[in-house]
């Protein structure tokens, strides 16, 4: 079921999220500190700790995803110098994205961002991410058929 509040939505995306990283064996948690303040989840793997901005679309093509990841990873940036030590990762979401419109997500943040990591997400189940060895977190939905 997909609900149409933005707050919610938002929060069941944070969910998804949370459990892609738990699984990969990321230890995950709220921003508790005021260094953390603005990211939407923190998680760590191996010593690294990692902020997520995320960002969630009403629509999935990529004039509404791009600047959405526009404005995470300057965000997620900005948040990451704030910690110190820590990794930025924007992620944008919608309840349905097309392969392709993911790809060109991931090829603008290749060529503008490429200190961030990014990750596309949908309600589907589809997850695709590319930086920091987090590509271990794609996932395909079991059926799809778009490109």
């Amino acid at each position: 079921m997909y609900v149409t509040d933005r707050n919610t939505r938002s929060e069941e995306f944070e969910r998804i999220l949370a459990g892609a990283f738990r699984k990969a064996g990321m230890r995950v948690k709220r921003p508790v500190s005021a260094v953390d303040h603005g990211a939407d989840l923190v998680f760590e793997k191996d010593g690294t700790k990692y902020l997520v901005q995320l960002k969630v679309s009403s629509e999935g093509r990529s004039d509404r995803l791009i600047p959405l990841l526009s404005q995470a990873i300057l965000q997620a940036h900005a948040y990451a110098q704030q910690g110190g030590r820590a990794t930025p990762i924007a992620v944008v979401a919608a309840r349905h994205i097309r392969a392709s419109v993911a790809s060109q997500i991931q090829e603008f943040a290749k060529r503008y961002a490429p200190e961030v990591g990014v990750g596309v997400i949908d309600a589907e189940g589809f997850r695709s991410f590319i930086g920091f060895g987090l590509e271990a977190l794609d996932a395909k939905p079991s059926r799809r058929q778009d490109s």
